[in-house]
């Protein structure tokens, strides 16, 4: 098929970063920033790959100034290709190199970048972004949004079966309901979050770990986060989803209390 005139050769660039991307899902950051760093010095869409790939993955390796320096660049190089795939890839990247370092830079680009995964039709990178966007919209922005945010890629994301990402999901949720007080429910969500390595991605996970144990105390938040391990799949989505429907209700009737 790739020498028939009536089909486009698959770029090599696509495997090589899905490659990378079972590494990361791994947590071997080490060997997907090698991947990553060859795609980069190859020409086409394993160029952009690679440049987001290691744009995404620098700060988590302690090279936060590295990655600054290249976002606006790895913008310009997807924007250069107009694949919408990279493009929104690129806003996802981006987003994460600043998130640590310029929240309120990092959540310009995460909600442009939702906008333009929804405009263009790319579910994967939205389901990918919203997480991201709700954790720093919880800690630095709008928290309804971060509500919406978070109860939309819960459902998404459990109806696909893309169990990794959800972890992201819950370990956001789990800031979010830190900052309204609800530790112990927090805890437990962190809990549902471990059982896959990218739940540790989450921007302001160990601040609220942190936070966690100094008001619960060790053994309660370490009880409370076992409990979240031990739930499966759908019933921590349930618990989820249940947790967020009272946060909104409590914010729309603050002097109803909670239930």
């Amino acid at each position: 098929m790739g020498a028939d005139a009536h089909y486009d050769g698959f770029d090599p660039g696509w495997t090589s970063y899905r490659e990378a991307a079972a590494y990361l899902f791994a947590g071997r950051w080490d060997r997907y920033l090698e991947i990553c760093a060859g795609l980069v010095a190859q020409p086409g869409i394993g160029h952009v790959l690679g440049k987001c790939g290691q744009l995404m993955a620098l700060p988590y390796a302690g090279r936060d100034e590295e990655a600054r320096a290249i976002a606006e660049d790895t913008l310009a190089a997807a924007r250069a290709h107009a694949n919408p795939w990279c493009i929104a890839f690129a806003f996802y990247a981006s987003g994460s190199a600043l998130a640590r370092a310029d929240p309120a830079g990092a959540l310009r680009l995460f909600r442009e970048g939702l906008a333009y995964a929804q405009e263009h039709r790319v579910l994967l990178l939205e389901v990918a972004i919203a997480p991201l966007a709700a954790g720093l919209e919880g800690a630095h922005g709008d928290l309804s949004q971060a509500w919406a945010l978070l109860d939309t890629a819960l459902d998404s994301l459990h109806r696909t079966g893309n169990a990794a990402t959800l972890a992201l999901v819950f370990a956001n949720l789990a800031v979010c309901l830190d900052r309204i007080d609800q530790p112990a429910v927090a805890a437990t969500l962190y809990g549902a979050s471990t059982l896959h390595a990218v739940g540790q991605y989450a921007v302001e996970l160990p601040g609220m770990v942190d936070h966690l144990r100094a008001v619960l105390g060790d053994t309660a938040f370490d009880n409370c986060a076992a409990t979240g391990a031990a739930m499966d799949a759908a019933d921590a989505v349930a618990y989820a989803r249940h947790h967020i429907e009272l946060a909104r209700r409590q914010a729309a009737n603050p002097d109803s209390g909670r239930t």
